[in-house]
């Protein structure tokens, strides 16, 4: 972005439209508070009561610039400010020397808020020659408040019987919600070239909002419920082995509904008011620890496991009930009513009159839905030996664990009907009901029918010598593959931008967090040049392998497989590689040609794939490597037993030796283009284009991690 297509963006929304679009380079200050009380009380030997408070006020800045190709300015960004109190009573009681307990109650209020510069005017985004430029609040922030109230009660207990330990207990957990999440409520705008800003000509324009235009209408409100019970048996076999059973359910409790929605019925044949109640899951688990030598200690283990719960993913079910929160139906206002000619800070009024309850896009959860879950086996050696002239006691740890990912989460858009195919044997779909209004889409949480799996490799070694010197090194491997990786809290996002040949058909790949290889190695050094007051000296290298990335097709406006305008971007359809000029599935009328497209393809190394698509998690980051060190002192406190510590701190200290050095590249997102898509000709044939953005291995430079940092720091003890 040149200064100059700034300045003349910014004199158009002065001068013809009435706002500022803001600042690139505005300064804002970021906090975090934390309070923490406890207060513990003897009652008596047997008894102890604990009660905890914790406040916590903090906020951060989001939305700023990170690409290359794009610049945000400040009024596109937004202040994410999180508060939180939490009270927390615990009883612990031994009633016996063979019975024990906790029992709790907790209460946790959490408020989320997105604090804009501006509501003045909606998002807009201006390609310029040079890349493009956002301005407004965000999309996803013009109506965005979270608010959870958090209750749990429950009770462990232990109990020792002959050879056995058994643990067993409960716990109900219950959060009210209300969660305001109204996207496009301001309008967003997006403008091809500066001349068509200047024009008042959009090229797209997006608008939803509860029928009556006031976004807290659409509010989701409910209570979601969870009751979970446990026991375990820790049987001790004999002095050298143990063995574990054990076995938790877990099940929702929701007696709130959305809103019933008639068409989706209609359309459907069910009810869009599923809320996951009374549906549970068991998990059960073994556990065995063998003490084959005094120095070799084997652990193994299996079972299920289920954690956390997707709270926001079943708000969208509640906010996008498709009856309160709707979307102006296309086929009723003409473009030119919210296409020319218009203010990015006035919706169109053509635009506001057409909202009607009853027939919006909808989130939904499918009646069939099971709880996911990952069934975990993992074999363990912990090893203690010698090494002569070296020293005693190394310690050396080794396991590897093997996941199963079942029935992980996936967001399909059941409005949509296989029309037709590409070439290459890809759905193109179609609205399932012609009469629905123009692009209309009902996302629906639901199971993949594929299971992810993971090979993890974790080893170790450490040794303390009495000289005060101590060294630690690990190594971290991992394999794993899977599906849709759900990690945005919309349903949108996460069908939207999951890397996908068929957007409605689970595909599994590289995952997107996966560090293939880390090695890490710690050494330090304690003394006492003055006698009672410790000096350590740490250093901690780490060097990992980039995250994996797809190569994928860029889009923009591309309706060719029968996506909606919603979904007509984000670069989330992986690219078939032709295997020559003539290939079946390839067009002579593409863009560009045969040998021109496979140039790109050779260079990102996709063209092995050729006659398929290529692969979901091809792609890696740069590797990072990372030095810090780290000096404290003990000093003299102001009485008897008090001490001090000063410390001094160096991150990355191997851009402090050589600037070149301690670089942290990454992509910004999961997807990097190496062709765009130019559509598909009247035979289904895939034909590409240049990409818009151009591409590479990475697309973010951490300025903050890649630069070296010094931090000093005092500590009192007493």
């Amino acid at each position: 972005m040149t200064q100059e297509e700034y300045n003349r963006i910014s004199e158009i929304a002065q001068t013809q439209y009435g706002f500022d679009i803001g600042n690139w380079d505005t300064v804002r200050d970021t906090e975090n508070d934390n309070l923490l009380v406890k207060l513990d009380w003897n009652v008596n030997y047997d008894h102890r009561v604990a009660l905890t408070y914790n406040r916590t006020e903090g906020n951060n800045l989001r939305g700023v610039s990170g690409s290359q190709n794009s610049l945000n300015l400040d009024t596109n960004w937004y202040d994410y400010q999180q508060n939180m109190d939490l009270f927390r009573l615990s009883w612990f009681a031994d009633w016996s020397g063979d019975l024990s307990s906790e029992i709790y109650a907790s209460h946790k209020a959490v408020e989320a808020i997105s604090g804009l510069v501006t509501k003045d005017f909606g998002d807009v985004s201006v390609r310029t020659e040079s890349g493009t430029l956002n301005f407004g609040p965000d999309s996803n922030r013009h109506a965005n408040q979270l608010e959870n109230d958090n209750f749990k009660i429950g009770a462990r207990f232990d109990y020792l019987v002959g050879d056995h330990e058994i643990e067993f207990g409960g716990e109900y957990d219950s959060v009210d919600v209300y969660n305001v999440f109204v996207r496009n409520s301001l309008g967003s705008w997006s403008y091809e070239s500066i001349d068509d800003f200047e024009a008042g000509t959009a090229d797209e324009f997006f608008y939803e909002n509860a029928y009556t235009n006031n976004a807290t209408d659409a509010a989701a409100n409910f209570e979601l419920g969870m009751l979970n019970l446990y026991v375990q048996d820790n049987w001790y076999l004999n002095d050298t082995m143990e063995l574990g059973l054990g076995v938790r359910y877990e099940t929702y409790m929701v007696d709130d509904k959305p809103t019933l929605n008639e068409n989706f019925v209609d359309r459907y044949g069910y009810s869009n008011q599923e809320n996951l109640d009374g549906k549970g899951i068991f998990l059960p688990r073994v556990d065995f620890k063998w003490f084959a030598t005094d120095d070799m200690v084997v652990r193994a283990g299996f079972g299920r496991f289920s954690g956390g719960r997707p709270n926001v993913w079943i708000s969208n079910s509640f906010s996008n009930d498709g009856y309160t929160l709707v979307q102006f139906d296309r086929d009723q206002v003409s473009e030119d009513q919210y296409l020319e000619n218009q203010n990015p800070a006035q919706i169109p009024q053509a635009v506001l009159d057409s909202m009607e309850a009853g027939d919006g896009d909808t989130n939904s959860i499918d009646p069939n839905y099971d709880i996911p879950s990952d069934w975990i086996a993992r074999v363990g050696v912990d090893y203690r030996f010698d090494i002569p002239s070296v020293g005693d006691n190394f310690q050396a740890t080794a396991e590897v664990t093997r996941k199963w990912m079942t029935d992980n989460s996936q967001w399909i858009d059941i409005s949509r009907c296989v029309a037709d195919e590409t070439a290459a044997g890809i759905n193109i779909y179609e609205p399932c009901d012609p009469t629905a209004p123009s692009g209309h889409y009902d996302l629906q949480l639901t199971n993949e029918d594929k299971t992810g799996k993971a090979w993890l490799l974790t080893t170790s070694l450490s040794k303390a010598w009495d000289s005060g010197f101590n060294a630690y090194a690990a190594y971290t491997f991992q394999d794993i593959e899977e599906g849709n990786p759900g990690t945005s809290s919309t349903a949108t996002s996460n069908y939207q931008y999951n890397i996908v040949r068929d957007r409605n058909q689970a595909l599994l790949g590289t995952a997107d967090y996966q560090v293939e290889h880390s090695l890490k190695i710690a050494l330090g050094y304690s003394t006492e040049f003055v006698s009672g007051y410790a000096s350590k000296f740490n250093l901690f290298f780490n060097r990992r392998s980039g995250t994996a990335f797809s190569y994928t097709m860029g889009m923009y406006n591309d309706g060719d497989f029968g996506d909606q305008p919603y979904f007509q971007g984000g670069g989330s359809y992986l690219p078939y590689i032709p295997t020559g000029a003539d290939d079946p599935a390839f067009s002579p009328e593409s863009p560009l040609s045969y040998e021109e497209a496979m140039a790109y393809f050779r260079d990102a190394g996709l063209e092995q794939y050729a006659g398929g698509f290529a692969p979901k998690g091809t792609g890696r980051s740069p590797w990072v490597t990372n030095l810090d060190f780290q000096f404290q002192q003990e000093v003299p406190g102001f009485a008897e037993d008090h001490k001090g510590i000063f410390y001094i701190t160096v991150n990355n200290l191997l851009n402090l030796i050589d600037s070149s050095k301690g670089e942290v590249l990454r992509q910004q997102y999961t997807n990097q283009s190496v062709v765009d898509f130019a559509g598909l000709d009247d035979q289904g044939r895939y034909m590409y284009a240049e990409s818009f953005f151009g591409y590479n291995d990475w697309s973010i430079f951490e300025a903050e991690e890649s630069t070296w940092r010094l931090k000093l720091g005092v500590k009192y003890t007493f």
